[in-house]
């Protein structure tokens, strides 16, 4: 079946209408995705064990112990 040139316009026009609409989709998942406010909101709990995790493995690399080393009873330096 031949369409006619004004079919064709039309045809067209739709598709881009709705290429149009598909991009602005795709642009709210984005931005939506790497907004780190959102994600937060969406995904505290493992927001803040990641913080924490993160400053543990921080703590133990810089050698962070916690406690000064104890002397025994001779005085010498004991870890």
């Amino acid at each position: 079946m031949a369409q006619t040139p004004d079919e064709i316009k039309q045809h067209i026009e739709f598709r881009r209408g709705q290429l149009a609409q598909d991009l602005n989709e795709l642009e709210h998942r984005v931005r939506s995705t790497i907004d780190w406010r959102l994600q937060f909101e969406e995904h505290a709990a493992m927001a803040l064990g990641l913080a924490f995790g993160g400053g543990m493995l921080a703590g133990l690399m810089m050698g962070g112990h916690g406690r000064a080393p104890r002397e025994d009873r001779r005085g010498a330096r004991r870890k």
